[in-house]
């Protein structure tokens, strides 16, 4: 009969839970992978290059640092911990020619230019710390890096310090823009006025100041190939404002005839033609086509549109469950129809052929309808894959495939096999611990997690474990502080005894005893493994899984 009442009051704590949390049931399906065998609390910015991925992967032991994988275990390793007092964050990754360049950051906050060179496991440092990255592009001209920090711009050279200032006519570097043979910066100039101006390797043309008013600006979007474009905001027109289209040709701002409500943030280049998103100011919402003798940019496809990108020599576009290709005719054709699949995907070009993710799926494309078919399904594990790029077959060092992140970790998907390898050997502990568990082998069990969070990197973890004690049904309790990131967290725990009901003014008092330790381990997104090592109990492993979990945004993702 008591441990009945034990049992009501768990569940009807979990009953209350749930009333407030809309609760949905967890599925215990897993796909089973291949490990690589290096954990990762996050994995950031990465790109393909040399035959493997080269990105920036977290773990407790070296920060953020600059990390690299062939998508074997041999071949995944710590390139550089480039600031061994800290995190170094390496990003803006760019290739140009056979030379990868990237920036990074010390302890003190300065910021410099890496290369490394293919066939290298060693980044270069070019010259000396810079204060800031005004831009945090590395634009390429005439197969050189160049790039804008501390207020200047410069050239890489083969002399120390590996750079030139390049005596920008102007305060700062806002944005950058390539063509073939010169670049487009977005600046202040001298007076601290908003201007562009154009170099082509040699000189540069009188900048063309961007007269601002009220709360009016500038957005550099991108290239035809010949000029560039910007993006001149809430011009006054009437009773309202508009955006419109420009051109930077010859030193000159050229408006064209167009006038939208809005654009959009994507800006592609295909041929000598940039393709984007807007509304017009009749409502007609649609991707538009710009080349360098247009003057009014035309319209390739209305309605509602998601994400679209130039891949292998295509324009991709996705709408309301349908991935679409255009031709350089304008004329689309589906590829897939799926209600599921979101209009937020993303592309990568691979052996041949396009690989399409979102959702948790990722489909494979030669272009046609007939060549497109479905490779991968994650949707019931609600995940997403974000591509990092692909390795081809002739260039790998070790494996051949595309490229993903997944909830920190790296993922390979080979498409010759359709099978999925990461690199993360355990899975680390987080917020979605957070919760009530069962057990399956001890009968009338159960646990009850709560998370809570001392600071960005400091959380604790409250743990009430249910159990037969002695014979006796009784709570035991424990907390202790943990790390983001931690493969598994050893939580002392307490048995609590003497606890009376309390008159007015009386102190709570109550025994607390030492009876072990338990260890917690993930085994998956509704599974863990809990070792505990108790007095009355003894040691061993007891398995348990989720029994619900809070509705929303999955914190934790299935592989």
């Amino acid at each position: 009969m008591r441990s009945r009442l034990w049992l009501l009051v768990l569940f009807s704590l979990l009953s209350t839970y749930a009333a407030r949390s809309e609760i949905v049931a967890l599925s215990p399906i897993r796909i089973e992978t291949s490990d690589l065998g290096q954990s990762f609390n996050d994995i950031g910015a990465g790109i393909t290059f040399d035959g493997r991925l080269v990105y920036r992967g977290f773990s407790l032991e070296e920060g953020s640092e600059l990390w690299a994988t062939d998508g074997t275990e041999d071949g995944t390793l710590l390139l550089a911990d480039l600031e061994p007092e800290g995190s170094s964050s390496p990003d803006g990754f760019r290739i140009i020619g056979d030379t990868l360049y990237f920036y990074a950051r010390d302890a003190a906050f300065e910021s410099y230019i890496y290369r490394l060179d293919a066939d290298s496991d060693e980044p270069f440092r070019l010259g000396f710390g810079l204060l800031d990255l005004d831009s945090q592009s590395i634009l390429a001209l005439d197969g050189v890096a160049h790039f804008a920090a501390s207020s200047r711009f410069f050239r890489e050279t083969n002399q120390f310090p590996f750079y030139e200032d390049l005596n920008l006519p102007g305060q700062r570097i806002l944005d950058g823009c390539e063509n073939r043979e010169s670049l487009v910066l977005l600046i202040t100039d001298e007076m601290g006025n908003l201007a562009v101006v154009e170099y082509d390797g040699q000189t540069y043309s009188r900048p063309a100041v961007l007269m601002r008013e009220d709360d009016r600006g500038w957005r550099l979007l991108g290239s035809d190939g010949t000029h560039c474009y910007l993006e001149e905001l809430r011009v006054p027109s009437g009773d309202r404002t508009i955006d419109r289209l420009v051109r930077f040709r010859s030193g000159e701002l050229e408006t064209l005839d167009i006038a939208f409500a809005n654009f959009g943030f994507e800006w592609q280049q295909l041929g000598d033609h940039g393709y984007f998103a807007g509304l017009e100011t009749d409502g007609t919402l649609a991707i538009y086509r710009v080349g360098p003798e247009d003057d009014r940019p035309s319209v390739i496809l209305e309605g509602d549109v998601g994400r679209f990108a130039v891949v292998a020599g295509e324009l991709y576009l996705s709408t309301v469950g349908s991935i679409l290709v255009i031709d350089e005719t304008g004329e689309s054709v589906q590829l897939v129809s799926d209600p599921l699949f979101g209009i937020n995907p993303e592309f990568v070009a691979y052996d041949g052929r396009t690989y399409i993710t979102n959702s948790g799926k990722i489909y494979e494309t030669d272009g046609t309808p007939e060549g497109t078919r479905l490779r991968f399904d994650n949707t019931t594990r609600q995940g997403r894959f974000r591509p990092l790029g692909a390795i081809e077959p002739g260039d790998a060092r070790g494996r051949a495939g595309v490229y993903f992140t997944q909830t920190f970790n790296v993922a390979v998907f080979t498409a010759e096999t359709g099978n999925l390898f990461r690199l993360a050997r355990e899975r680390t502990v987080d917020l979605t611990i957070a919760g009530s568990w069962v057990s399956e082998v001890l009968n009338d069990q159960g646990l009850l997690f709560q998370v809570g969070q001392r600071s960005n990197e400091s959380r604790f973890l409250f743990v009430a474990w249910f159990l037969y004690f002695n014979g006796e049904p009784t709570w035991i309790v424990g907390n202790t502080d943990f790390r983001f990131g931690q493969t598994f967290i050893d939580v002392p725990m307490q048995r609590t005894s003497g606890l009376e009901a309390l008159q007015p003014n009386e102190t709570l008092t109550a025994e607390r005893d030492l009876v072990g330790v338990l260890r917690v381990r993930f085994d998956g997104c509704s599974e863990l493994n809990i070792d505990y090592d108790l007095l009355g109990l003894g040691a061993g492993r007891l398995p348990i899984r989720q029994l619900i979990q809070s509705a929303g945004p999955p914190r934790c993702v299935e592989w």
